[in-house]
């Protein structure tokens, strides 16, 4: 084990090196990096027409939110200080995983654009901010974002588990 060597990446420059080396040296081995691979089935999910329509509403949200110091300040109160977006476990997860956290702040997000200081807001009269809270108001929006979570759960739950070092068990 000393004179093993360990490439990670998935460039295709070292795909094509690494075939190269297994072909002169049949000791070598090749397997693809499992983050790699859960993120491209996430993208590939997350490019499905119903599933991306769920996601891009979910961007209006924290897109007009992220955009507007006020309105995240305004957001912190209600969501007691947490934030929608977490940088990403990996490209394509951070788009889950910021629905899920956006799920979680439903009913302050709901309480916070029906406040009376919201309606006052300046940017919340703006056609984004309408929106967002249009979208924010929308029930049947909820119920998709509840049946997008489940399909990409179980894939997120492998990735988290692989990030903290966990045993992971499918039964």
């Amino acid at each position: 084990m000393d004179k093993m060597v360990d490439e990670i990446d998935n460039e295709a420059v070292i795909k094509v090196d690494g075939h190269m080396l297994m072909q002169k040296k049949r000791h070598l081995y090749w397997s693809a990096c499992s983050t790699h691979c859960l993120d491209l089935i996430l993208e590939e999910i997350g490019n499905r027409k119903s599933v991306k329509k769920v996601l891009d509403e979910a961007k209006k949200i924290t897109s007009f939110i992220y955009n507007h110091t006020w309105s995240i300040d305004y957001m912190k109160k209600y969501t007691k200080g947490v934030d929608f977006l977490r940088p990403g476990i990996t490209r394509f997860a951070t788009n889950f995983i910021a629905l899920e956290s956006i799920v979680r702040s439903k009913q302050a997000l709901k309480e916070m654009v029906t406040s009376s200081t919201w309606k006052r807001y300046t940017y919340a009269r703006k056609p984004t901010g309408l929106e967002m809270t249009e979208v924010i108001n929308l029930s049947e929006l909820w119920k998709k974002v509840v049946d997008v979570l489940k399909i990409q759960e179980p894939l997120l739950w492998i990735e988290k588990s692989w990030q903290f070092k966990e045993i992971v068990a499918i039964t």
